[in-house]
C-alpha cells in the first residue's frame, strides 16, 4: 500500500498529526468556533455573507444591506478569505455555522504539510525527507499562533502549492 499509494499515506499522516496537534478542536468541531471570539466571528460571517448574498438574495457580496440598514455598505475592503469561503459553500445547510469554520482552519494543517510535502519531493525526491520538511511547515508556532483569527494567514497551503506549479512549469514546459 505504501508502494502504490505513497502521497495518500503523508495525506494520512498530515491529517493524524493534525488531529493530535489541534487538540482540542477535534472535540469541539461541531460546538465551539475554532481561535479566538474577535476575528474569526469576523471571517464566519463572511463565509455566511458570501453564502447568502449568492444563493439566497442573488446580489452580488460586494454590497451589504444586511449592515447599516436601510442604506447599506460597501463591502471591498472587507478580508475575505475568498478560497475558504468558496471551498465551504457546499457544506451550508449540512453542518453547523462554527462547524464550517473549523473545517476551514483544521484543514489548513494537514493540506499546508501535504502541499509543502509535494513541492519537496518534487525538489528533493526523498519521500522522508520530503514528509519531514512538510511537518516543519506546518506544525509551527506561527500557524498556531495565526489559527486563533487569522484564517487569510493560516491557510499555508497555497503558497507550496503555487511553488510546486512554478516548478514542474519550469521544468517541463508544454
Amino acid at each position: 500500500m505504501i508502494r502504490k499509494h505513497p502521497n495518500l499515506i503523508a495525506l494520512l499522516g498530515y491529517l493524524l498529526v493534525s488531529l493530535l496537534a489541534t487538540w482540542p478542536l477535534p472535540a469541539r468541531f461541531f460546538t465551539e468556533i475554532g481561535g479566538d471570539l474577535g476575528d474569526a466571528w469576523q471571517t464566519l460571517w463572511g463565509f455566511w455573507w458570501w453564502n447568502d448574498s449568492l444563493f439566497s438574495r442573488g446580489v452580488a457580496p460586494t454590497f451589504s444591506d444586511a449592515l447599516r440598514w436601510p442604506h447599506g455598505v460597501p463591502m471591498w475592503f472587507q478580508t475575505w478569505v475568498l478560497p475558504s469561503a468558496l471551498l465551504t459553500q457546499p457544506l451550508w445547510g449540512l453542518l453547523p455555522e462554527v462547524t464550517i469554520y473549523n473545517v476551514a482552519i483544521f484543514s489548513s494543517y494537514p493540506l499546508a504539510g501535504f502541499t509543502f510535502y509535494l513541492l519537496a519531493y518534487e525538489l528533493w525526491g526523498n519521500r522522508l525527507a520530503a514528509f519531514l520538511a512538510g511537518l516543519l511547515y506546518t506544525i509551527t508556532n506561527f500557524h498556531f499562533g495565526h489559527a486563533l483569527g487569522h484564517l487569510h494567514i493560516v491557510t499555508m497551503e497555497w503558497n507550496p502549492l503555487f511553488f510546486l506549479c512554478l516548478v514542474r512549469t519550469m521544468r517541463r514546459p508544454a
